[in-house]
């Protein structure tokens, strides 16, 4: 893949057997189908969802925010995205069980503050017996906070000349692992048939935090994320391509489940 031809030449040979060779997410599902969602217990529609809170520097996406159907207040409850069970299709809908069910009333939730400490999403969490991933220690809660999934959506992307390259199309989650898989780029593209637009799977780590607020840098150049196969609409791959994998880990040493790269990457590309 083009992709893979752009790792550095002088990887150490201990650092690629320490590169994971494959990466599977059970039951993706992206957030253009999860938003709006019904939440049922049986035949019984509960709430619909309204937003999923993530971390984007630490890849955590644990809880979704419902809107409780048929009512009138602006009271919001909080479910973990690892609980119940989804069912995906033209009516997708997300089913919990009896006792999930009772445990969700109960775990009302204000998002109105943003970002989210760490601590009121552990909360949460335990609400419904569910450990958090991540440790709970004093660094952990500075570094974590939790933002809109939906402030994601169309996020500009550009080259690190400031050059647009394309937008976030879509975000697609993992919720097993209460992580972004991956996100859709939309790129635009000149053909002979005209413009058009190609859709490319973009893992959230290859990407670097801008200097502009609402805009992400891709150091891939253009050309080569283009020599990829596009991703065919309405479809949701469960892995991630192992190019991706290794670019992440050669380019930026990390894991290609980690989360969106600092600012300060930027300052070594100038």
């Amino acid at each position: 893949m083009a992709i893979a031809l752009m790792l550095v030449l002088d990887v150490r040979a201990e650092d690629k057997q320490q590169t994971k060779t494959t990466v599977n997410f059970e039951g993706v599902v992206p957030a253009s189908e999860l938003l709006g969602r019904e939440v049922r217990e049986n035949s019984t529609t509960l709430a619909a969802v309204d937003d999923v809170l993530v971390d984007l520097h630490s890849n955590y996406a644990p809880v979704a925010v419902v809107k409780p159907f048929m009512r009138t207040s602006n009271e919001t409850w909080v479910l973990p995205l690892s609980a119940g069970n989804w069912k995906n299709g033209p009516k997708s809908t997300w089913q919990l069980s009896t006792p999930q069910a009772k445990l969700l009333v109960q775990n009302v939730g204000s998002t109105s503050q943003s970002p989210i400490p760490v601590g009121v999403v552990s909360g949460w969490l335990k609400g419904f017996s569910i450990t958090p991933p991540w440790k709970e220690d004093a660094t952990v809660q500075q570094q974590l906070q939790f933002v809109s999934l939906k402030s994601v959506l169309h996020q500009q992307v550009k080259t690190p000349q400031g050059e647009p390259l394309g937008e976030i199309q879509d975000v697609v989650l993992a919720p097993a692992k209460q992580k972004i898989a991956y996100t859709l780029l939309a790129v635009p593209a000149q053909t002979k048939a005209g413009k058009n637009t190609a859709v490319y799977l973009v893992p959230l780590a290859a990407y670097i935090a801008g200097n502009e607020a609402g805009v992400w840098v891709l150091e891939l150049p253009r050309e080569d994320l283009t020599r990829e196969e596009p991703v065919a609409a309405g479809t949701f791959p469960d892995g991630m391509p192992r190019a991706w994998i290794e670019y992440v880990s050669v380019r930026y040493g990390g894991d290609i489940e980690g989360g969106l790269q600092a600012t300060d990457r930027l300052k070594k590309l100038q």
